[in-house]
């Protein structure tokens, strides 16, 4: 997720962490490279979209528990 919200454009960008075997971590890397590139070339218009499925009608207390559980989920911190 990270990279996709980052869209690194260049090698170093992704050679943030240690390894045993840098060189083949960075085969790794400029595979990834070429595929980032190749997906941030497609036009916005021929991005798929992902229909939304109508949601069911969930019982009010369901609901109320999702609500606390997504709010619990917010407040702990970031890892």
């Amino acid at each position: 997720m990270e990279l996709a919200i980052q869209k690194p454009l260049c090698l170093e960008k992704l050679e943030h962490g240690e390894s045993s075997e840098p060189e083949a971590n960075r085969q790794v890397w400029a595979h990834l490279l070429r595929e980032i590139h190749r997906a941030m070339a497609i036009p916005n218009e021929d991005l798929p979209v992902y229909p939304r499925e109508a949601r069911s009608d969930l019982p009010s207390a369901v609901r109320k528990r999702v609500k606390a559980l997504k709010a619990w989920r917010d407040l702990r911190p970031k890892v």
